[in-house]
């Protein structure tokens, strides 16, 4: 996939995410499920960060939407362990997943 082609799918993404958290802001039991993009971040920052998420084989099965929600996390300086941790859980989920079909 092209560079412009995954900073689409990212800028589509935040988009969403903006128009959710603004549609559920009023409602508490839907605002803190909205899980946001890092403020300030840059596209090309993301697409780098998923990239880099995708270049290890492992990964390969772990679907984008949780591959965005992971750099997210990276990016806003999440403990690495706590990352490490939850990727080999998504890893093992989405393995055994694609196995049973």
């Amino acid at each position: 996939m092209s560079e412009t082609a995954k900073g689409s799918y990212v800028n589509g993404v935040n988009d969403v995410l903006s128009f959710l958290s603004a549609a559920t802001a009023d409602d508490p039991k839907c605002g803190a499920k909205v899980v946001q993009l890092p403020s300030g971040f840059r596209i090309i920052e993301m697409v780098k960060s998923i990239d880099l998420l995708y270049q290890d084989p492992a990964n390969a099965r772990i679907p984008i939407y949780i591959a965005i929600r992971f750099s997210a996390r990276r990016m806003t300086g999440d403990d690495p362990q706590d990352l490490e941790r939850d990727l080999a859980i998504q890893r093992l989920l989405w393995r055994d997943r694609s196995a049973q079909q």
